[in-house]
């Protein structure tokens, strides 16, 4: 899809453009964020759990980068037919899909909200199936099994107490370059300042 190609390069153009100029420009070290994140996606109907922990680095007071790693699910549906020694049997066969998501993402904070956008990996970790009947699946593999896809994301942070900060996100992406699934969902954020630079 020429258009999905055109903007995975401006996404990649920018982060590369915009990192380097921000690290070049930061004057003074910022504290870092560390934190855990509950989100859920929306993909062809399906909706998708996703957990896992990422880091937050600043470069300036207003910008930065964030880098995480998240364990997500996604459900595909198969009607198959089988035939055993003249014995036919068709069901539909739900297969439960795991995934690792590595997104990088530049951000950059405003004073109504924070705005983030870059690339993420999805990497096939594991599978299982659903509910079998008649049919049980032996094996099942993702081809290719690692995909490269973006994501960009609005959030608000919200201070509570004095450490902690919470902050609810909307997030819209392209699942893989290759294939245009388009995902969009909600994230919830729970974060810690820590300076992890000297």
């Amino acid at each position: 899809m020429p258009c999905i190609k055109f903007l995975s390069r401006v996404f990649l153009f920018l982060i590369v453009f915009l990192g380097i100029s921000e690290w070049a420009a930061a004057q003074e070290k910022q504290p870092d964020q560390i934190g855990v994140l509950l989100a859920g996606e929306l993909e062809y109907g399906n909706f998708n759990p996703t957990l896992g922990f990422f880091l937050e680095r600043e470069f300036t007071p207003r910008s930065g980068a964030e880098v995480g790693l998240f364990f997500r699910t996604y459900h595909e549906n198969y009607y198959l037919t089988i035939d055993y020694e003249g014995y036919v049997t068709s069901e539909n066969v739900g297969i439960s899909e795991g995934y690792f998501t590595i997104p990088l993402l530049y951000r950059f904070s405003a004073n109504f909200a924070t705005f983030s956008i870059g690339p993420q990996l999805d990497i096939f970790s594991s599978w299982s199936q659903k509910n079998p009947a008649f049919i049980s699946v032996d094996d099942y593999d993702r081809s290719p099994n690692v995909r490269i896809g973006s994501m960009i994301k609005v959030g608000k942070e919200i201070q509570f107490k004095e450490s902690i900060i919470f902050e609810p996100e909307l997030r819209f992406g392209v699942r893989s370059f290759g294939s245009g699934n388009l995902f969009l969902g909600l994230g919830l954020k729970m974060k810690q300042a820590i300076m992890l630079r000297k």
